[in-house]
């Protein structure tokens, strides 16, 4: 009987028969835990492939209608911080010619308003004398 429990105990404390190699142990995963369905969303997000193909699609179909405000005040926008745009008006004027003749209508009522001007000053000068 002491023979018996000696092999007995001898089977109970082999580690041979005790421990399994981990290749022969079946494993599955839960398909639905949370960690899991978090990394196949993660997974899906960095994907850079699945994100280029979405874009492509919808670049084609994706429409801005020209006349909402927020494309009109930008395209406001672009024009009055336009280097360009602020220096056209100024190239085309410089362009033009002028009528710069000394009975020109412009230049008759600058002399006008000179001369109105010294004999106010002068007969302000005299009037302090």
């Amino acid at each position: 009987m002491d023979v018996e429990k000696v092999k007995r105990a001898g089977e109970i404390l082999s580690e041979k028969q005790y421990r399994q190699p981990p290749d022969q142990i079946k494993f599955t995963s839960v398909i639905d835990s949370l960690e899991l369905v978090l990394a196949k969303q993660n997974a899906e997000t960095m994907n850079k492939r699945l994100y280029t193909e979405a874009w492509n699609a919808d670049k084609t179909t994706i429409h801005v209608m020209p006349d909402t405000p927020e494309i009109m005040l930008a395209k406001a926008n672009s024009a009055n911080v336009s280097q360009k745009l602020y220096t056209q008006g100024w190239e085309e004027s410089k362009m033009r010619d002028y009528d710069i003749r000394a009975d020109a209508i412009p230049i008759r009522s600058a002399k006008s308003s000179r001369d109105i001007a010294s004999d106010v000053c002068a007969s302000s000068a005299n009037l302090s004398l």
